[in-house]
Protein backbone atom coordinates (compact mmCIF):
# COMPACT_ATOMS: atom_id res chain seq x y z
CA UNK A 1 0.00 0.00 0.00
CA UNK A 2 1.53 3.17 -0.82
CA UNK A 3 1.04 6.03 1.39
CA UNK A 4 1.72 9.54 -0.26
CA UNK A 5 3.31 12.77 0.72
CA UNK A 6 0.02 15.22 2.94
CA UNK A 7 0.91 17.88 0.97
CA UNK A 8 0.41 16.92 -2.58
CA UNK A 9 -2.74 18.08 -2.96
CA UNK A 10 -2.11 21.38 -1.62
CA UNK A 11 -0.63 23.26 -5.13
CA UNK A 12 2.53 24.04 -2.94
CA UNK A 13 4.72 26.13 -5.65
CA UNK A 14 7.59 24.36 -3.78
CA UNK A 15 6.58 21.03 -4.87
CA UNK A 16 6.10 22.16 -8.71
CA UNK A 17 9.54 21.70 -9.74
CA UNK A 18 9.28 17.72 -9.02
CA UNK A 19 5.45 17.60 -10.28
CA UNK A 20 6.12 17.16 -14.16
CA UNK A 21 6.51 14.58 -16.45
CA UNK A 22 10.14 15.44 -17.23
CA UNK A 23 10.47 15.02 -13.21
CA UNK A 24 8.21 12.12 -13.09
CA UNK A 25 11.22 10.06 -11.83
CA UNK A 26 11.55 12.44 -8.81
CA UNK A 27 7.48 12.51 -8.30
CA UNK A 28 7.12 8.92 -7.73
CA UNK A 29 10.49 8.70 -5.45
CA UNK A 30 9.31 11.80 -3.27
CA UNK A 31 5.53 12.25 -3.52
CA UNK A 32 4.96 8.61 -2.45
CA UNK A 33 6.26 6.17 0.08
CA UNK A 34 9.63 8.24 0.45
CA UNK A 35 7.93 11.53 1.02
CA UNK A 36 9.67 11.74 4.76
CA UNK A 37 12.58 11.85 2.84
CA UNK A 38 11.78 14.92 0.30
CA UNK A 39 13.47 17.78 0.95
CA UNK A 40 10.35 19.69 0.54
CA UNK A 41 8.24 17.43 2.60
CA UNK A 42 10.71 18.21 5.72
CA UNK A 43 11.11 21.63 5.10
CA UNK A 44 7.07 22.77 5.39
CA UNK A 45 7.52 20.57 8.69
CA UNK A 46 9.97 22.09 9.89
CA UNK A 47 8.12 25.33 8.93
CA UNK A 48 4.62 24.84 10.59
CA UNK A 49 6.35 23.29 13.41
CA UNK A 50 8.01 26.62 14.21
CA UNK A 51 4.14 27.97 13.84
CA UNK A 52 2.99 25.68 16.52
CA UNK A 53 3.20 25.16 20.00
CA UNK A 54 4.84 21.86 19.88
CA UNK A 55 8.29 23.45 17.93
CA UNK A 56 10.37 21.54 20.12
CA UNK A 57 8.79 17.89 20.01
CA UNK A 58 8.64 18.68 16.05
CA UNK A 59 12.63 19.72 15.69
CA UNK A 60 13.57 16.50 18.09
CA UNK A 61 11.31 14.47 15.54
CA UNK A 62 13.20 15.80 12.40
CA UNK A 63 16.60 15.85 13.75
CA UNK A 64 15.75 11.88 14.82
CA UNK A 65 14.49 10.94 11.50
CA UNK A 66 17.47 12.09 9.85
Amino acid sequence: MAYMCPFLEQSDPQCAGCLSLHRLDDALRFCSDNYEDCPVYRKKCLDDARNSRNYRQEREFLRAAG
